[in-house]
């Protein structure tokens, strides 16, 4: 992933919709207003959408499409899986994404690959939001 690419997730707004209320998730800030969401066992959590693989432009359609199958595959594992879309510094434009709880930076790293993601954001109760950049060529995080 590019320099500007980078710095453009960094600065993007990660949104979360739990019953009537936005939560923002920023990287490098802890998220403390996530926690609650978290179950008493859960740690960890992840941020992801499927839109836009490797950053190529799909139709809408085709993105909803993805994005409805990363959801029901969390659900599959067992994830609480809620709404939520990341939305640019200068809000030029958003994508839908979703919240995980409970999702294993390892999990999270798998299923970023597996929707073809150049990003995704994960965080650990008490620590801060991180953007983890994915290589799309191997098994790793870069």
């Amino acid at each position: 992933m590019n320099k500007s690419l980078r710095e453009a997730y960094e600065r993007t707004s990660y949104r979360v919709c739990h019953h009537s209320r936005t939560l923002t998730i920023r990287i490098g800030v802890t998220a403390l207003e996530i926690e609650p969401l978290l179950g008493k066992r859960e740690r960890t959590w992840l941020h992801v959408t499927a839109w836009n693989p490797r950053s190529k432009k799909l139709s809408k359609r085709e993105n909803d499409a993805r994005q409805a199958a990363l959801e029901q595959l969390l659900l599959s594992l067992g994830h609480r899986v809620l709404p939520g879309w990341g939305v640019s510094e200068n809000g030029k434009w958003f994508e839908r994404h979703c919240f995980a709880a409970g999702v294993s930076r390892e999990r999270a790293l798998l299923i970023g690959r597996l929707f073809e993601q150049n990003a995704i954001v994960v965080g650990e109760r008490g620590k801060p939001a991180e953007l983890v950049e994915l290589d799309l060529r191997g098994t790793g995080s870069k």
